[in-house]
């Protein structure tokens, strides 16, 4: 298989962003595109995040390093 680049901002990818980028264009490349998730829309993320939760949650669910355990 060809090499892979991903451009990418140091803010948005992580490990596990990494893992499912790879894996996603891995899929796409060999034609298995039917079994990917469908996408969804970054606003629907972007107002959870925003609207879902006080500020204090937020600051609270990072404060604690096992909350998402």
């Amino acid at each position: 298989m060809a090499p892979l680049l991903i451009l990418s901002h140091h803010l948005a990818s992580d490990h596990t962003t990494l893992e499912v980028v790879v894996e996603e264009a891995r899929a796409y490349l060999l034609g298995e595109s039917e079994r990917l998730l469908a996408p969804l829309p970054f606003r629907d993320f972007v107002a959870q995040a925003r609207l879902g939760v006080a500020r204090e949650e937020h600051e609270a669910f990072l404060a604690d390093p096992c909350s998402a355990m």
